[in-house]
């Protein structure tokens, strides 16, 4: 449909023309780049954070897979997708093998102004029996389960091996304050309820629900973020999976639906996408 179509049918619903139910639910709300630059409407910015990096080669699978390998490709691809979303604009907390503390990898988010933050991650075990996806969102009191505190603390604990406090700066006690009364935990939560339905779709869901645990890297209280397992490393069938090209395609996918989803509800106000979301309703609210 053009532009002049559109505004035909706009100009219709607002002199009192009913549009059928069908054809109104159809309708994909345009704005031209000309109105966006002049009601000064932006992108919303995905930051998109691979794990580990550099000397830090996350978890290693038995056919000698490295983590931080799978999740940077994983990242990429997600990079290019939502890139190619109108109104989206994706940043990378790191691009290549290299090592990114997670207190750098928070900062740089807020640096660009970030409206939602996705790590990717793949999870592992002492043991090959474990298996699946999960999705983890942050908690100061008290972790879901057991095992989600184990691995936030094996997390936390990894990276102040390789470094991350030499300059005496400690996220967690400096610059957090209580999340658990902040909006963003509970956006956190919905946010991450949006990737586990999707990834339910690629990979066996290995809880029930989002889990909360003390990820540094998710601590930030100025927007929502998640962090994502996608399947375990340590799992011989699930290292092949994510050795796959087509298995870290088919996530990358079900990380943008759940991303677009969240968005189509929750987008920021004076975004590009909140404004279409606002026309589509308008639209619906007038059939």
């Amino acid at each position: 449909m053009n532009r002049r179509h559109f505004l035909a049918i706009a100009s219709g619903i607002a002199a009192g023309a009913l549009l059928p139910t069908e054809r109104a639910l159809a309708l994909e709300p345009v704005i031209t780049a000309k109105q966006a630059q002049s009601t000064r409407l932006r992108d919303v910015v995905v930051c998109i954070d691979p794990g580990h990096g550099g000397r830090d080669p996350g978890a290693i699978g038995h056919h000698g897979t490295y983590e931080k390998n799978v999740v940077l490709d994983m990242g990429h691809r997600l990079r290019r997708m939502v890139e190619a979303q109108p109104g989206m604009r994706p940043i990378m907390s790191r691009d290549k093998d290299r090592y990114v503390s997670l207190e750098e990898r928070v900062y740089f988010a807020q640096k660009h102004k970030a409206d939602l933050f996705i790590a990717i991650h793949a999870d592992a075990s002492p043991y090959e029996q474990p298996r699946g996806s999960s999705v983890y969102v942050f908690t100061r009191h008290g972790a879901t389960s057991e095992s989600a505190r184990v691995l936030a603390e094996s997390q936390n604990q990894l990276d102040r091996s390789t470094g991350v406090n030499a300059h005496g700066n400690s996220l967690l006690s400096e610059t957090l304050f209580d999340l658990e009364s902040h909006a963003a935990t509970n956006e956190s939560l919905t946010f991450g309820s949006y990737l586990m339905n999707h990834i339910t779709h690629v990979d066996h869901y290995r809880y029930n629900s989002v889990q909360r645990a003390a990820f540094v890297v998710l601590a930030a209280p100025t927007f929502p973020s998640a962090l994502v397992e996608t399947a375990f490393i340590s799992n011989p069938e699930q290292e092949r999976l994510l050795r796959n090209p087509a298995f870290r395609e088919r996530m990358a996918t079900s990380l943008l639906a759940g991303i677009k989803g969240y968005f189509a509800n929750h987008a920021p106000p004076g975004t590009l996408l909140a404004a279409r979301g606002n026309a589509l309703q308008m639209m619906r609210g007038n059939v």
